[in-house]
């Protein structure tokens, strides 16, 4: 009942929120102090299944890839560069507020009702040697100058950067640099 009124309201429910809600219930029902929950017996009793909310998984293009590792390995070679010459740089987005892509349904319900997806953002970007004898400090890029979680804050480990947008341009990537 608990599952199917969560769904109804669309929010996302996983795994590991039900094993809280079974924990949760056993300890006002009353239940064993060694209960342990599990969510493959009660997803098959009840018939739960997971279904995906929105999205589509991508895959690198893996002949390219090869390609690109074949042609970096040989100019180093080439070059007489060492491990510890060799940087790699990635951003990834930041998404807090996202809620998940999947939800647990029971067999009577076949889509999942759908939300708006938090435009709360930020963007990291992590950079170290192939050899992991030097990297750069995390940078975090926000939207806000000095955000609220930050206002007690005298010292963060990270370098901190404001971006209107909130991801990485070319000024940023030369300012870490």
């Amino acid at each position: 009942m608990w599952v199917s009124l969560r769904g109804s309201k669309g929010d996302p429910i996983s795994g590991p929120l039900l094993c809280e809600k079974a924990l949760e219930l056993n300890e006002k029902l009353g239940g064993s102090a060694d209960f342990k929950a599990s969510t493959g017996w009660f997803k098959s009793r009840h018939g739960i299944r997971e279904l995906q909310i929105e999205g589509e998984s991508l895959s690198g293009n893996k002949t390219s890839a090869y390609k690109f590792k074949v042609t970096l390995l040989q100019q180093v070679e080439e070059e007489g560069y060492s491990r510890d010459d060799v940087y790699n740089v990635d951003e990834t987005g930041v998404n807090w507020k996202a809620l998940p892509r999947k939800s647990l349904a029971s067999k009577r319900e076949s889509t999942a009702p759908g939300f708006k997806i938090s435009k709360e953002r930020g963007t990291a970007m992590v950079c170290a040697n192939a050899g992991g004898t030097h990297s750069l400090p995390l940078l975090v890029i926000r939207k806000s100058n000095m955000p609220r979680c930050f206002k007690n804050v005298s010292c963060i480990p990270t370098l901190y950067k404001l971006q209107k947008s909130a991801w990485m341009n070319s000024a940023l990537f030369l300012m870490v640099l």
